[in-house]
């Protein structure tokens, strides 16, 4: 047999191979297996028949019964009586102050770590007419040890915002520890013996003073002149504060300007420092340039402390202060412009 008779023959037979699995295939898919699939469904009714059937015979639940809403405009009372607000006492700025001294105490006695850390003054600063009403030598002490804490304070405003720090200074800074310590343990003894000496021994009832006999009002007509007419009162009208600060700013424009002779010059801060609120009555951006140009004026102040009571002056220092003469000069003369602007 030649050869393309053999591949003839085994093509044939793999086709009919073929046309035989297909139909054995459909044979069963027709007959078998619909049978079996109604064989599964008839099994899957068999169970799930009496548990539907049991469900449908469970009885209904039944639902909570239906309570009626209280009226709640019925069950309140027809008057509730307010109970009184008892208000609380303030509390005077001096315990505030004594707290603050006590802060600043544990600050100055605590264990030297290396660090400059700043004192309390809020309640100084913010309450300091009330210190009047202390005892005069409480007073002069309280006043003496915020003194040193500011000193203290302008050694840590070196450090963090000019970045200057010395050994120098560092012992400044402990020095000023233990000073503040010692005031401080001072006001605390004057605090108690004040307090010792104005608890009396024994009280003593005074007797009830003596109601004046009533005057008749003809007794005062005839005594009284026949008529005199009041003076009208003639009200001073109150000085604003804004022209004597900004004479203030100008003294310290000659001063920042003035030409460099080796002296530290101590900036002026009177009225900034006693009228400052009525500086919010300014237009914000003149409002913010004052506060930017005094800012720049306690720091040159500062380094002028340093050299005068502490002795303390390097040319680092010197150079810092010319730089913030500089700095103040343009600051001032922006507050002009903006006021004249503001003007027209």
């Amino acid at each position: 047999m030649e050869w393309w008779q053999i591949l003839l023959i085994l093509l044939g037979t793999i086709m009919i191979g073929v046309s035989v699995g297909v139909l054995i295939y459909y044979l069963l898919s027709r007959f078998v297996l619909k049978r079996e699939s109604r064989s599964a469904t008839t099994f899957l009714s068999h169970i799930m028949e009496p548990l539907i059937k049991r469900h449908a015979a469970a009885p209904a639940v039944e639902k909570p019964p239906e309570y009626p809403t209280p009226n709640l405009a019925r069950d309140v009372p027809a008057k509730r009586e307010a109970t009184p607000v008892v208000e609380e006492p303030s509390q005077p700025s001096a315990p505030d102050l004594f707290s603050e001294i006590e802060s600043n105490l544990g600050l100055a006695t605590g264990l030297w770590t290396g660090k400059l850390l700043p004192f309390q003054t809020t309640m100084w600063d913010t309450r300091r007419d009330e210190v009047d009403e202390l005892s005069p030598d409480v007073r002069e002490a309280v006043q003496q040890a915020y003194t040193d804490i500011q000193l203290a304070n302008n050694i840590v405003q070196l450090s963090t915002e000019f970045y200057y720090r010395t050994d120098t200074l560092d012992e400044n800074y402990q020095k000023l520890c233990a000073t503040i310590t010692e005031r401080i343990s001072e006001i605390k003894l004057l605090m108690e013996q004040s307090l010792a000496r104005d608890v009396p021994a024994e009280r003593e009832v005074t007797p009830a003073p003596e109601k004046p006999p009533p005057y008749r009002t003809s007794d005062l007509d005839e005594d009284a002149p026949a008529k005199r007419e009041a003076a009208p009162v003639v009200e001073e009208p109150s000085q604003p504060s804004t022209p004597d600060l900004f004479s203030e700013i100008e003294s310290n424009l000659g001063l920042a300007t003035e030409l460099w002779t080796g002296k530290l010059l101590p900036f002026q801060t009177t009225m900034w420092d006693t009228r400052r609120d009525e500086v919010d009555k300014l237009s914000p951006n003149v409002r913010e340039a004052v506060g930017q140009a005094y800012i720049d004026i306690q720091l040159a102040n500062t380094i002028v402390r340093l050299s005068t009571e502490h002795n303390h002056r390097t040319d680092t220092l010197d150079e810092r202060y010319q730089k913030l003469c500089a700095t103040i000069t343009e600051r001032i003369n922006r507050i002009k412009l903006l006021m004249e602007q503001s003007r027209k």
